[in-house]
């Protein structure tokens, strides 16, 4: 069944379409997940070969590990949003190699584009906490922006509020329950590594405490690794029916507004 966006969708259809989207291209976007969760781990493993973690201090390894890991984690986003946006328009012809060569077209001015994201939250939250909210929904679809239309780093900023503007109740709307999603799993996996106390207290006693650190951090790591591979192709799927849904109204507003003009 075809899952492309064809007429203005409700909050709740946008949610379904995005879990639809999500049910049909998980398979084909877990191994990109999955090597963007490993990367996102990356440094912890080199913090705990290093020995960093026990003295709570990052070493010159551990931060050149952590930059390196930033930089290829957008290389694998910007794969599984490629391919998410080809599942979603019923294309379903872009191979592996084609979705990962767009981390080398696109991914240094995503890196820029999201922190002048990062900077103008910054600033805004800065000045009054309401405006700093407003910003981060108005200028949320940045990434599509960069990755699936080319946009550049100020011009993806501004095309986002574009979109968004006169929907930013429905975007907000939207965005929450994906973030209530998130929370709902994160809690299980914390109930999870609670489970895991008795037997990382049992490790505090023998060794004096440093293992058991390490232990748990292990533990806590491995789990978010999961949780990513499965969670984020999920919350990116739902941000991406909501992208291509707005660009579908925003068309025919603009349609409309020229009717009215030549009328």
């Amino acid at each position: 069944m075809s899952i492309a966006i064809s007429r203005p969708l409700s909050i709740a259809e946008v949610l379904d379409q995005g879990f639809r989207l999500f049910q049909k291209a998980f398979l084909r976007v877990l191994p990109l997940t999955l090597m963007w969760s490993v990367l996102s781990m990356a440094p912890l493993a080199v913090r705990i070969a290093s020995g960093d973690i026990k003295t709570n201090h990052y070493g010159l390894a551990s931060g050149l590990t952590q930059f390196v890991a930033y930089i290829l984690v957008f290389f694998f986003l910007i794969a599984v949003l490629r391919r998410l946006d080809d599942i979603l328009r019923d294309r379903n012809q872009l191979t592996l190699g084609s979705a990962l060569s767009g981390g080398l077209r696109y991914g240094f001015p995503l890196f820029l584009a999201s922190l002048a994201y990062m900077l103008v939250i910054m600033l805004g939250t800065v000045l009054l906490v309401v405006p700093g909210l407003y910003l981060m929904v108005s200028l949320s679809m940045f990434i599509f922006c960069v990755v699936l239309d080319g946009a550049g780093i100020t011009e993806s900023l501004q095309r986002s509020r574009e979109l968004v503007r006169g929907h930013w109740w429905r975007v907000t709307t939207i965005g929450t329950v994906a973030i209530l999603i998130f929370v709902a799993v994160y809690m299980a996996l914390v109930a999870i590594v609670g489970l895991l106390m008795p037997f990382l207290k049992g490790i505090v006693l023998v060794s004096g405490g440093q293992n058991a650190i390490v232990m748990f951090t292990v533990a806590v790591s491995v789990l978010m690794l999961f949780t990513g591979a499965v969670l984020n192709p999920l919350i990116y799927s739902i941000g991406l029916v909501t992208y291509r849904e707005l660009q579908l109204r925003k068309s025919g507003e603009d349609l409309a507004a020229r009717i009215e003009q030549a009328a």
